[in-house]
């Protein structure tokens, strides 16, 4: 009794400036918001278990996610009038053990400052992401992953878990290892809210980095040597113009000169007002679309890492400052453009097929994608039931654009995104990456996920009342989800013109029939 009065004065007392105006709570693009009733911040696990209590006796769910999420989508909000719990004070690491090579860091840290903090120490996770500026828990969330099929390395954090510390539906702590791993390792939010992670670790290395233009005659003949003859590579496909180019990292000695830096987002203002002037001049001008591809291409050839404040070629430095970036708030891309994109993951054996059926595609209907390309990263084969890489050896196929700032307008080429799309979940059978989809790529889970029932009964087992459930959870459970204009950004595949955007029409692809495109 009192400690249940000492709980209830807690929430509400010492936690009162936690419960946040929600009309605030928005992703790293502002452009999806969520609307809790309250957005809590606790402090020690212990008010993490009374708000889930209080969530029981209130009849809310709970959801987690940092403020300025890094999810394109709604897969981390509260649904609107539950409560939103943020781990922003969750943000050390716990415990490093050297000779057994483990650490546990708090969801609630940021990546890049947790690899700064093993440094120190001379260890390191490799590889696991890009983007750096990400929580902890956010990955193993949404399934982050970075590129490597080199031996002994992964591609996802989750692969790396030794444990975890979790509070579940019931509001108990719960210490997670064994088994139960695999489905925590890509996790949705939906199994608890996990207080801290203990991971293995490696050795610090020292990278060097090579970076390349190349035209794309040969690409599928030479794709899956390229991913495997690297230690860790990305690859930016523009097939509208016929090029590819790539940046890669190969270990070096530790005592190889270089302390270089990844500044490849350290993009100047002026020119990140000239790119979102561009891509929204290429909404309305094909030509202008190919011509952006062109200037992005080749400003893949020019060095991103920066030694001593100058861009080196070739650079050598630590694989944390090397594979991993950031950017500074305000001063982003996605800021001046919001991007959108499409993030499918095919088998690595099926990738060479997949580019010979897209370059038909666009022989049929020339298209450019002036943002990204089509960007191309790799996995070796993944234990984590929801890993994209689940069972097989993996390529995740990023296909970004920037969105039309006209509003109810879909990009230029947008039919051409959208037969690409189709054509790589039906006839590839892909995995849809869970923190960038919208709706219509998430259909038949039980059918792309081998292990999506033993997912089901993990939850049951931790979750059994469903306290950690919102509306992206409950939509993603369907096979349909159609509404009027639903096909703008791949909400759904149209069925009929109803389904499209003001002046465009449903009407069968050319070159993969089986796929619905608006026209």
């Amino acid at each position: 009794m009192l400690r249940a009065l000492a709980a209830t004065m807690t929430l509400f007392f010492s936690t009162a400036s936690n419960a946040a105006s929600f009309h605030n709570f928005e992703n790293f693009q502002s452009k999806q918001s969520c609307y809790p009733e309250k957005v809590f911040e606790p402090k020690t696990i212990e008010e993490v278990q009374d708000i889930i209590g209080l969530a029981h006796k209130n009849k809310k769910r709970v959801m987690t996610a940092n403020k300025k999420f890094k999810s394109l989508i709604d897969a981390a909000c509260a649904d609107r009038g539950h409560y939103q719990l943020t781990l922003n004070y969750f943000n050390k690491i716990s415990k490093i053990d050297k000779a057994k090579r483990l650490v546990t860091i708090q969801a609630g840290m940021i990546f890049r400052n947790a690899m700064d903090v093993l440094a120190e120490d001379g260890l390191t996770i490799n590889m696991v992401n890009g983007f750096s500026d990400v929580s902890i828990g956010g990955m193993l969330g949404s399934g982050t992953h970075g590129s490597t099929l080199a031996k002994g390395q992964y591609a996802f954090i989750g692969d790396y878990l030794h444990s975890l510390t979790v509070v579940d539906g019931r509001g108990r702590i719960r210490n997670v290892s064994g088994s139960d791993l695999k489905s925590f390792g890509v996790n949705l939010g939906v199994l608890g809210v996990v207080i801290d992670a203990t991971f293995k670790v490696q050795p610090l290395i020292k990278v060097q980095a090579e970076q390349k233009s190349l035209n794309d005659n040969n690409l599928e003949s030479e794709i899956l040597n390229l991913a495997r003859s690297r230690n860790s590579i990305s690859i930016n496909w523009f097939p509208g113009i016929k090029r590819y180019s790539y940046s890669a990292y190969s270990p070096i000695s530790l005592d190889a000169t270089g302390d270089a830096i990844n500044t490849q987002l350290e993009i100047p203002k002026i020119g990140l007002s000239l790119f979102d002037w561009l891509f929204q001049l290429s909404h309305n001008k094909k030509h202008v679309a190919c011509a952006t591809s062109r200037l992005r291409d080749f400003s893949t050839k020019i060095p991103f890492f920066k030694e001593d404040g100058k861009y080196k070629k070739n650079a050598v430095g630590f694989s944390h400052k090397m594979q991993y970036f950031s950017c500074t708030e305000g001063n982003c891309l996605w800021e001046k453009a919001p991007m959108n994109l499409q993030a499918l993951a095919i088998p690595l054996e099926k990738l060479p097929e997949w580019i010979i059926d897209v370059k038909t595609i666009l022989r049929k209907s020339p298209a450019c994608f002036p943002a990204n390309g089509i960007f191309m990263r790799f996995s070796p084969a993944s234990d984590n039931y929801l890993s994209l890489a689940y069972g097989r050896e993996t390529v995740i196929l990023d296909i970004e654009f920037i969105m039309n700032k006209k509003e109810g307008a879909a990009p230029r080429f947008y039919d051409v995104h959208q037969e690409i799309e189709q054509l790589t979940l039906q006839k590839y059978k892909a995995r849809a990456h869970w923190g960038k989809n919208r709706e219509a790529a998430f259909a038949n889970l039980d059918q792309r996920y081998e292990k999506w029932d033993e997912f089901l009964r993990t939850k049951k087992k931790y979750d059994p009342k469903n306290i950690f459930i919102n509306t992206f959870w409950q939509r993603i459970s369907k096979d349909t989800y159609q509404f009027p204009g639903c096909a703008l950004y791949s909400r759904c595949f149209c069925q009929s013109d109803a389904d499209c955007y003001e002046g465009l029409q449903c009407e069968i692809a050319p070159v993969y029939t089986n796929a619905r495109v608006c026209r």
